[in-house]
Formats: C-alpha cells, structure tokens, sequence
C-alpha cells in the first residue's frame, strides 16, 4: 500500500476499491525471535457503480419527469441528483423528481447524478436528454410594406413537434394566411400584423406563441375636416402606421395642385370658391418606401365666405 499503513487500523482509500487487502504483523520482544504473521486476502472492497440513469415522464409543463437508477452498486451508497435546463443548473431541482415548469417549454433538459461514499472515488452520470414540448422564439423578420413577403422564424422543441401559423390583422385572422410566410396585401397598409404558432405533439396539449407585431407602412385614414367656405381653415386628419413614420401633404384643387399648401391645414381662399378639394398625403419610412392615400373631397360653394 502507498503512504504509510503500519498501524493496527487502516482506512480503506479509494484507489483500493476493487483490490484484495491483506496484512502482515511482525512481533518482537527481547530475547525472542522476531516472529511474522501474514493473513490471507481479505474481502475485496467494491467499487462504486452506476450503470445508467433513464429519465421518463411527460415531457410538457406541468408533466413530471423521474429517474431510474440502474446498476447502482453497493445499495448503501449516497445519491445526489441536479437537474439541468440546457446547461444552467435548476435551482431546488435535487431530487430525483422534477415537475416541468413553464421556463421548461421549448427547452432540453437533463439530469446529473453523483454517487459517493466515503473512501472511494464519486460516479458521476447523466441522464438522457428530455425535449419539453414549447416554443422559444417567433420572429417575424421581412419589409413591412404591401407587396413584401414576411416570415417568422421559430425556435421550438422537440423536432419531431409539428408546427401550425396562423396570421393576424389587428385581431382578425386573415384568411388563408397559415404558413410560415405572408405577402402583405393593400389591406395590410396602416395595420398591425402578428402570426400565431402552435406546436404540437401527439399525446401532448398544443402549445402556442405568438410572435412579434409588425406595423406595414400605410395610412388607413386620411380625412378633412372644418367648414368648407373662403376663410375658413380645413384640417386632415391621418390614422397612419409605423408611428416612426413621417407624413407629407398635398392639396389640390380639381386636378391641380394648390402651390405651398403642403401642410395638415389649409386656409381655402376666393380661388377655392366653387372648387372641389382633396388632400393628397404620403407616408414614408426609410428602409421601407412610402405610402399614398386620398383624403375625401371637400366641395367649397361658389359665394360662401
């Protein structure tokens, strides 16, 4: 044995887990031999053993997970168990029973066991790998103008999940709009899009995200407002989106474009008299384009001021 052993008591180290022991006594005293005594091999110490851990349950929030230990030798043996989220450790989740919770969903999680007893060396083995069905990530990415195409990008799990979208305006389904893509559409203009996503698992509830919102460029209304004689100031008033946007306006009398009445008032004057007027205004973004829309017409009576 390494190190010193030449006591009557010796503690059983790791390294001899799995070796035969014996010992050897020498007596002397004074005018004697010196005498020797050797035993035969004394029991083997066994080592720690774990032969696998196997993970089962329901595999969705508000499922319970549970361990088996097989081969796990001697029985007497002390069982730590730490349950993992991806890599990160789950606080209080040290027993050998985990109830999935909703920071869970979409992710994959696994379990560390350590067996140990004193005096031989600590095994350690990881469980197999859990899947909880859920979704992590809905992502719609895409030019928010009539005309672009946007997908959403889903992070999900397990693979073998199925997925199902279904698009919204505002908070009204679109019909048709159930795929991982959508063409935006001159009814999109001035809205705010979102799609809905479901994974689902045989056997296990659906679960559902949905994603970002996107706000297409457009204007939705644009119209005038005040009393329609010279003198009098009308105003136009504009429901447009993104917010981010900026507004330009145009007015025109009849066909013609009004010169410098390119503001949201105008003040109608003795040639609008007996004239038809309309507001012109466009939305632009950088990035993204612009938007027009036509305000209602505004019919000025000959003679009235």
């Amino acid at each position: 044995v390494a190190g010193p052993a030449t006591s009557n008591t010796y503690v059983v180290k790791a390294e001899d887990a799995g070796k035969a022991l014996w010992v050897r006594a020498k007596a002397t005293a004074d005018n004697y031999l010196t005498g020797f005594a050797q035993t035969g091999p004394l029991p083997q110490v066994p080592p720690l053993s774990l032969g696998s851990v196997a993970v089962t349950g329901t595999a969705a929030v508000g499922g319970r997970l549970e361990a088996t230990l097989n081969g796990l030798a001697p029985a007497d043996a002390t069982v730590a168990y730490q349950w993992f989220r991806g890599t990160s450790t789950i606080a209080g989740a040290t027993t050998g029973i985990y109830t999935l919770m909703a920071a869970d969903a979409g992710r994959d999680i696994v379990l560390k066991v350590t067996v140990s007893k004193p005096g031989l060396t600590a095994v350690t083995k990881y469980s197999n790998h859990v899947q909880v069905l859920g979704i992590t990530r809905a992502e719609v990415a895409g030019v928010p103008a009539v005309g672009s195409t946007l997908q959403v990008g889903v992070d999900y799990l397990p693979a073998t999940a199925g997925l199902a979208y279904q698009w919204f305006r505002g908070t009204a389904a679109i019909a048709g709009a159930t795929r991982a893509a959508y063409t935006l559409a001159a009814a999109d203009a001035g809205r705010d899009l979102v799609v809905k996503v479901t994974a689902s698992v045989p056997g296990l509830t659906a679960v559902t995200k949905y994603s970002n919102h996107v706000q297409v460029l457009g204007i939705t209304r644009a119209e005038v407002a005040g009393v329609p004689a010279v003198g009098s100031t009308l105003q136009v008033g504009v429901d447009y989106l993104p917010a981010t946007a900026s507004l330009t306006y145009q007015w025109f009398r009849g066909t013609s474009a009004v010169k410098g009445a390119t503001q949201a008032t105008y003040t109608l004057t003795a040639a609008d008299a007996g004239q038809d007027l309309v507001v012109k205004v466009t939305v632009s973004l950088d990035g993204v384009g612009s938007q027009v829309k036509y305000s209602n017409h505004v019919l000025v009576p000959a003679g009235v001021s």
